[in-house]
C-alpha cells in the first residue's frame, strides 16, 4: 500500500492539535465510554492545561485510590487520545505518570488543576 508522506504529515499534524478532539471524563483508572461524562467546551482549555502541565514530581505507595480518566476522541471519531489518569487521595490530587514496584509515579497538581477536577465531579 502506498501513501504519500505529505497525507501522513497533515494526519500526524491534525492528530497532534488538542483542538481537534471532544474531551470526556469517568470514574476509574481507564476511561470507559459506556459511563463517561462530557467535558463542556468552555472546560477544553483547562484540558489542554492539564495535559501540558509540569509539576513537581513524587513516588506515592501503590494502593487502592480514586481514580478520574480523562482523555479525548478526535471529531473524526478515528482516535482516542490519553489526556490524563488522575490520583485523588483525600485533599491530594495527582497526574499519574508511570508505575513501579510498590510505588506510583506521580504529578502533583496545582491549586488550579484540583479546583478543575473538582468541578468535573460534582
Amino acid at each position: 500500500m502506498y501513501c504519500e508522506e505529505s497525507l501522513l504529515d497533515i494526519k500526524k499534524a491534525y492528530y497532534d492539535d488538542l483542538d481537534n478532539y471532544i474531551y470526556y471524563f469517568s470514574e476509574g483508572e481507564v476511561g470507559d465510554e459506556k459511563l463517561n461524562f462530557t467535558i463542556l467546551p468552555a472546560e477544553y482549555q483547562r484540558v489542554k492545561d492539564l495535559y501540558n502541565y509540569k509539576g513537581v514530581e513524587v513516588d506515592i505507595e501503590d494502593k487502592e485510590y480514586a481514580y478520574i480518566s480523562i482523555y479525548g476522541i478526535s471529531n473524526d471519531r478515528i482516535i482516542h487520545k490519553y489526556i490524563a489518569s488522575i490520583i485523588i487521595d483525600g485533599d491530594n490530587f495527582y497526574r499519574e505518570e508511570y508505575s513501579r514496584m510498590d510505588t506510583i509515579h506521580v504529578t502533583v497538581l496545582s491549586g488550579d488543576q484540583k479546583e478543575f477536577i473538582t468541578s468535573l465531579i460534582k
